[in-house]
């Protein structure tokens, strides 16, 4: 069981960190530049509905070598 979703990377060193998470219509719901912050199903403090979210992790490394990784993760209550 996961109170809290988070993209597992390694921390030291990173340069930058956006992490982003979107609901089936495109909205933005979720975001943090903080890699050890990560969502926790809820928006304005209200769970989200179960399903498919949508997320994208944009991060440059400690090489200085920039990624995108795209995603979806599936919210079970």
């Amino acid at each position: 069981q996961n109170d809290v979703w988070l993209p597992w990377l390694p921390t030291n060193g990173l340069k930058s960190y956006a992490l982003s998470i979107f609901d089936r219509w495109g909205k933005l719901i979720f975001s943090s530049h903080n890699p050890l912050v990560g969502w926790d199903g809820r928006v304005s403090n209200k769970d989200v509905q179960t399903g498919v979210y949508a997320y994208w992790l944009k991060y440059t490394d400690d090489k200085g070598i920039q990624k995108n990784l795209y995603g979806d993760l599936t919210l079970i209550r």
